[in-house]
């Protein structure tokens, strides 16, 4: 009896410095001066860019990305929506690129690009005698 005594006065003590600490801490005010704008400023450059602009941020990345640089693609941008035409070796390298045209703020992208038919391998010879 006489622990469990022992054992609830320090937990309600623990419980009572915790409060205590917790409420010396003063929040902290959020201001202008210190809540960052890039999310906001990034949004804001992204709506105001030229066609040119977004084709070129397009072309870039495109030729930054391995799987992308050596594949025949081209960008076209009119009036915010991208327009790809070319050949890819996959489906995953045709739905990168509409990830690239939206990071770089288009609006609509148009992806006519085709994915190279996968080669089947040529049948093996028959070696050998024929079987009787």
């Amino acid at each position: 009896m006489k622990r469990r005594s022992v054992l609830v006065t320090t937990l309600v003590l623990g419980m009572a410095l915790t409060a205590v600490a917790l409420g010396q801490t003063a929040p902290v005010k959020a201001s202008k001066s210190n809540v960052p704008h890039a999310a906001a400023k990034q949004k804001k450059e992204k709506a105001h860019r030229t066609d040119a602009s977004m084709q070129e941020c397009i072309q870039q990345k495109i030729a930054m990305t391995s799987r992308l640089k050596n594949e025949p693609i081209s960008v076209a941008v009119e009036n915010g929506t991208a327009r790809f035409t070319g050949t890819v070796r996959n489906a995953g390298s045709k739905g990168g690129v509409v990830s690239i045209a939206r990071s770089c703020g288009t609006r609509q992208v148009t992806n006519d690009i085709t994915v190279e038919a996968m080669k089947k391998p040529a049948p093996k010879a028959k070696t050998g005698a024929p079987h009787k």
